[in-house]
């Protein structure tokens, strides 16, 4: 109801799901001037005072999210170092949300090192270990870095885009996670992974894992560049037939 405050589990799923629908658009949408995650970040920052963990998770790595597409506004080099990504367009300084930015830096340095006695060791050490994610994000402009192992392989993941999505289809999946991870083509065209290669028996080397499995790498291009061509070709077949038919009419 309008002029109650929405339960924590509802926030929490809400923010949830904008990430998830922020990791499929562009980072100018997101995190420019007029970006509707540079207007989310204050319900965040707010988000983030919460008593609950789930909550300040959340916001959390919505706030990294976020962070991630401003860092990349200024960025066209994919070879850019992180000293040129946080000198470029992509800072908040001299922006309205400079104040708000560091104050959320340093709400998260106090959940990554928090020690009180409300919450058990487990729920600490797993708290203090995610914001400290965050942090290398928001602080040293640093990327995620999560791995998915196979039988032939890791799956390396690099974006907070991709951990995002990672994290939804984990929790859709359940305990199927990993079957459709191995199995399902759709996810297999998400992630960027040829999982022909993940699945496979036998050993390959570092080198060899970075050259076939690696997003970038030319074989992940390749099949990013045939699958524009093909949606390219099915909606010019679509157009032409939907035309001929105005035209027999």
């Amino acid at each position: 109801y309008r002029g109650e405050e929405s339960p924590v589990p509802l926030r929490s799923a809400a923010i949830d799901s904008w990430s998830v629908l922020a990791s499929t658009i562009e980072d100018t949408a997101i995190a420019g001037d007029e970006g509707r995650g540079a207007g989310f970040l204050p319900l965040l920052q707010k988000a983030l005072d919460s008593n609950s963990p789930e909550l300040r998770s959340s916001a959390g790595e919505c706030c990294a999210l976020i962070h991630e597409s401003r860092l990349e506004l200024g960025v066209q080099d994919e070879e850019a170092t992180t000293t040129a990504k946080r000198f470029r367009r992509g800072s908040w300084d001299g922006t309205e949300f400079e104040v708000l930015i560091d104050e959320v830096k340093q709400r998260m340095a106090e959940l990554a090192a928090e020690s009180g006695h409300h919450m058990s060791k487990k729920a600490k050490k797993h708290q203090r270990a995610t914001f400290r994610e965050f942090m290398s994000t928001l602080v040293d402009d640093e990327p995620p870095s999560v791995s998915l192992t196979f039988r032939g392989g890791t799956l390396e993941l690099s974006t907070w885009k991709e951990v995002v999505q990672l994290g939804a289809v984990r929790s859709c999946c359940q305990g199927g996670f990993m079957l459709q991870m191995s199995f399902n083509e759709y996810l297999h065209e998400i992630f960027g992974a040829d999982i022909s290669v993940l699945n496979s028996e036998d050993g390959m080397s570092s080198l060899e894992k970075r050259i076939f499995m690696s997003k970038s790498s030319n074989a992940a291009k390749t099949r990013d560049r045939e699958m524009e061509k093909d949606r390219k070709k099915r909606t010019n077949v679509k157009n032409y037939f939907l035309d001929a038919d105005g035209e027999d009419r």
